[in-house]
């Protein structure tokens, strides 16, 4: 920002100054802080975190405490990630010399702060958007909220702003009138004063859809998988949820439209014949529990796409471990250190044979040893979508999401994308393209397209162009590259903040979509340097407040201040052979003197 050059300067010019003075007195160690913590990195200014808490977890972690005389941290207050400083720097063993940097000076800003919605909504329905917003020294003054449907204004609110600090939170109801993929723009349009225009406009994606989805939970038995799966989709609106004993089913009523969730099915009785005759010929969507009352001759014999061999009625435990290749849907990073936590699921001692088609989402461990057998994995043919779990005892690991981090996401997340994996419209593409829907900045860009040939077959032999569009219509033009494995890919990684829409063409298929990349950098939403919180800092370390201004006086301030409590031991163990010499000297001369005193008659 604009008061950054002094900062420069000062790193350019001075920097080195005060290490040379310091390093008389003491070892220095320079130690920068942003997206992470480093020692001897250039100062550039450029990362888009600033986490400083996590330099004195660095420090803990680096060095003894009794070795550490004081810390200088320079900067201008503001963290953008971590915990409190304050809080973590009151409890360390030495003092903390802070420099303020930056501008204190309040400016006039506007800025929506957040905004709540659901991310799939329905045709004609209301969809709701909970949007806060705040405004610093705009008292008595108006703005305008303009909401935009694929670059469409569909919105126009008068917002009146009657404080010099005002904070609020309004609802802004929309009906979308077609299916498909919206990118709801939402732009404030702020005086000309605005000192950071760019948190001005924030874009939500929703995903609108006909109809809700009928999830039917069919369960040969109660089972608190059951209820554990039920909760982890009754928060979701894209789906009415019912829940059917096996016998009680009319399987006449099921349809290709429904999505089913079968529990230790199938088992021996013909009825099972039943339900998976009318799910193969009618390609309905099924998530599958192989369980302990599950049949493994029928389900060999009504399967089409799993087979299980060398069952003999015998169990093990299996713990999750997550498939990094893993490509059917996004996962988060966090999910691996969650399910590394989960408890293992009861399944079946056997082997396994899936298609080539399926995409495993987690393996087999068996103890200490991981395996190639799967635990979850989908799978996705010309026709239809099925997925399996190849265990039961899925109501613990709930409970082990909980214990580990005071929510059920993780798990709630893995059902939902499992059966909006599903959901999903089961009309063959020859030309497929997958790209996502939102981005952060600075984040990768990767893009997959596959094409088929009349037999199936993958094909790459003829060209893909894909064209990408910003908001302004410029265009940007690239061709994907081929690879090995029959298919295309691509990594973007240059393109800035901003909603896209783009185009990709071979031969005569065609497939568009458009994605948003949302602004990563939190350095620009906040401009006001905390120098009381710097402050705060020093003082309950033990150390003192300067200005960059005032950096001259801080070399002598740690001089005076910062004492070298430091003892140091020393000890040396010596046989007695290398005393030796020394006593036989002490013999001879105890016994010269014992001679020459009885010689003179002294005793």
């Amino acid at each position: 920002s604009n008061d950054s050059s002094e900062v420069i300067s000062f790193f350019k010019n001075d920097y080195q100054k005060l290490i040379d003075e310091l390093s008389e007195n003491f070892t220095v160690k320079s130690v920068s802080f942003s997206n992470e913590v480093t020692e001897n990195k250039s100062i550039t200014l450029s990362d888009n975190n600033t986490n400083i808490s996590e330099v004195f977890n660095y420090i803990d972690e680096t060095y003894n405490s009794a070795d550490v005389a004081a810390t200088i941290l320079i900067t201008d207050g503001i963290p953008t990630s971590g915990n409190d400083p304050s809080s973590i720097a009151s409890i360390q063993h030495y003092p903390i010399y802070t420099v303020g940097v930056g501008d204190t000076t309040s400016k006039n800003d506007i800025a929506i702060t957040n905004i709540r919605y659901n991310k799939t909504s329905y045709i004609n329905s209301k969809c709701v958007f909970e949007v806060n917003m705040k405004a610093k020294g705009y008292n008595n003054q108006d703005v305008i909220l303009q909401v935009y449907d694929n670059d469409k204004l569909t919105v126009s609110k008068n917002l009146s702003i009657d404080n010099n600090l005002f904070y609020n939170t309004f609802n802004i109801d929309i009906e979308p009138q077609n299916e498909g993929k919206h990118f709801y723009r939402f732009v404030i349009k702020a005086p000309e004063d605005d000192y950071i225009p760019e948190n001005n406009e924030k874009v939500c994606i929703v995903n609108v859809i006909e109809s809700k989805k009928n999830v039917y939970f069919i369960a040969n038995g109660a089972h608190p998988d059951i209820a554990a799966m039920n909760m982890a989709l009754e928060s979701n609106d894209m789906y009415e949820v019912s829940t059917f004993q096996f016998n009680d089913l009319d399987i006449s009523t099921l349809s290709p439209d429904d999505i089913l969730i079968l529990h230790n099915l199938p088992d021996i009785s013909a009825k099972s014949d039943e339900l998976f005759n009318r799910i193969n010929k009618e390609k309905i969507p099924f998530l599958l529990v192989v369980g302990s009352k599950t049949s493994i001759n029928t389900f060999n014999k009504v399967s089409e796409q799993c087979k299980i061999a060398d069952a003999n009625g015998s169990f093990e435990e299996a713990y999750p471990v997550q498939n990094k290749d893993f490509k059917s849907f996004s996962t988060d990073d966090i999910l691996s250190e969650i399910v590394n936590s989960y408890s293992p699921l009861t399944t079946h001692f056997c082997s396994y044979t899936l298609p080539s088609s399926a995409d495993v989402l987690f393996y087999q461990k068996i103890g200490n040893v991981s395996t190639t057998w799967p635990l979850v994995a989908v799978n996705k043919d010309i026709n239809s979508r099925s997925a399996y779990i190849f265990g039961e005892g899925l109501w613990q690991w709930r409970i082990k999401n909980y214990t580990t981090s005071e929510n059920f996401d993780c798990f709630d997340k893995i059902i939902n994308d499992i059966v909006y994996y599903l959901s999903l419209s089961e009309t063959f593409e020859y030309f497929q393209v997958n790209i996502n829907e939102e981005y952060i900045e600075d984040e990768p860009i990767i893009i997959n397209a596959k094409l088929y040939d009349s037999n199936f077959e993958l094909s790459n032999k003829t060209d893909v162009l894909l064209l990408i569009k910003d908001s302004q219509k410029n265009e940007y033009p690239f061709y994907l590259n081929r690879t090995s494995d029959g298919d295309y890919s691509l990594i973007i990684n240059d393109l800035s903040p901003g909603y896209y829409t783009w185009s990709a063409t071979c031969q005569t298929y065609r497939q568009e979509g458009a994605f948003n990349i949302t602004q990563a950098n939190p350095e620009k939403f906040d401009l006001q340097a905390r120098h009381n919180e710097l402050q705060r800092i020093s003082s309950n370390s033990g150390g003192s407040f300067f200005t960059l201004r005032e950096i001259s006086n801080l070399t002598e301030a740690i001089r005076s201040e910062v004492k070298d409590e430091n003892v140091f031991h020393y000890q040396t163990n010596k046989s007695l052979r290398q005393y030796l010499p020394l006593c036989i000297l002490i013999f001879l001369l105890l016994g010269a003197e014992w001679v020459l005193r009885r010689r003179n008659g002294i005793y």
